[in-house]
């Protein structure tokens, strides 16, 4: 019912429109959030506490490189690959 009323008065900003927009952004909006036990409230902290946990999580990590150099494996030749 209420798609129908939004398709209905669209977004010729009405009133209507405007409460509806600003319902949803205050819904979505991000108050708080707990990150390692400290909370951020700040909208500055709170971009910045995402941010890095994205880059910690995504960040290039060492991985160690194994040398099978010395396993005594055969080489293949050319012709053999």
């Amino acid at each position: 019912m209420s798609g129908c009323k939004i398709l209905k008065d669209g977004d010729r900003n009405t009133r209507y429109f405007h409460l509806i927009a600003t319902m949803r952004r205050k819904r979505k909006m991000i108050e708080k959030i707990l990150v390692e036990g400290v909370e951020y409230s700040d909208p500055i902290s709170i971009r910045k506490a995402i941010v890095a946990h994205f880059k910690r999580h995504y960040a290039k990590k060492d991985v160690a490189r194994f040398d099978i150099s010395n396993l005594g494996l055969l080489v293949l030749s050319e012709d053999q690959r």
